[in-house]
């Protein structure tokens, strides 16, 4: 289990956004470790706040992953979090069923953060299309033994964050 430290005063590693310090990259590389020998996950793919500008990411930031199971595994990483707990205790966690996929929101007793974003592999080919995915901002591939996901990556255009709020005059136009 990873313990937390404060991050003021972090170094981050600009090429992945992330902490050196923090959290996150310890806690990232355990779920890499926990997930990647697993015949039925296909890939992980990190969005969010660690994908993006390294001074907008503190202690507070969470961990936001896709998980990308292969067809007929969904079950086992969702909608249950039990999978979760060889990363430590659950202090709480809440789930949400979506068509497609289906997130759990888990909140360690030590205040780390994880969202999970749970999908089948063969649905991953059309998230272009879909209303909201994860993949429309910032993202990379922890690892990936799918085709689909590869391209999926490179397909969908990236949107880059706003670095500020928009002015009432921008929001208008």
């Amino acid at each position: 289990m990873s313990p937390i430290r404060r991050a003021a005063g972090a170094s981050t590693n600009g090429s992945a956004g992330m902490l050196r310090d923090g959290w996150q990259d310890a806690t990232l590389s355990e779920i890499r470790a926990l997930l990647e020998p697993d015949g039925d996950v296909a890939a992980l793919v990190l969005f969010g706040s660690l994908c993006g500008p390294p001074d907008q990411i503190d202690w507070w930031s969470d961990i936001d992953v896709m998980l990308v199971a292969k067809d007929g595994a969904r079950e086992r990483f969702f909608p249950s979090p039990v999978w979760l707990g060889a990363l430590g205790p659950l202090y709480t966690w809440e789930r949400s069923s979506y068509e497609r996929s289906g997130a759990i929101r888990a909140v360690f007793t030590d205040l780390r953060r994880i969202d999970v974003v749970v999908v089948e592999e063969h649905v991953v080919a059309d998230i272009a299309n879909w209303q909201n995915h994860p993949l429309r901002g910032p993202r990379r591939a922890i690892f990936s033994r799918s085709p689909a996901v590869d391209d999926a990556i490179a397909a969908v255009p990236e949107t880059q964050p706003l670095e500020r709020p928009a002015t009432p005059n921008e929001f208008e136009e």
